[in-house]
């Protein structure tokens, strides 16, 4: 996207939490939704941000095959939050 300047706006993604079933300090899984909220916002208020739902990538029903140690994610992990992206920066640049 160009400004009438000839400015190029760019595009900023926010990325949301994905599931995770630790309980370690503060993390927490109403953390965890509250912090994905605030992602939401942020992204709808300027028309060059985009959000990244990586909550949809990584989700209750699958995050043992993504993350090690029930928080970081692992090769599999990697490798989806990766292909997810993509498609998602694909599909906006459409």
């Amino acid at each position: 996207m160009k400004t009438d300047k000839g400015y190029v706006i760019p595009k900023i993604y926010f990325v949301t939490a994905g599931y995770s079933a630790t309980t370690y300090g503060e993390y927490t899984e109403q953390h965890r939704l509250e912090y994905n909220e605030e992602m939401r916002k942020l992204a709808n208020m300027y028309d060059n941000c985009y959000i990244y739902d990586l909550a949809e990538v990584v989700t209750k029903e699958n995050y043992q095959l993504y993350l090690g140690d029930s928080l970081h994610y692992n090769a599999e992990g990697m490798k989806a939050h990766a292909a997810g992206f993509i498609k998602k920066i694909k599909e906006d640049l459409e």
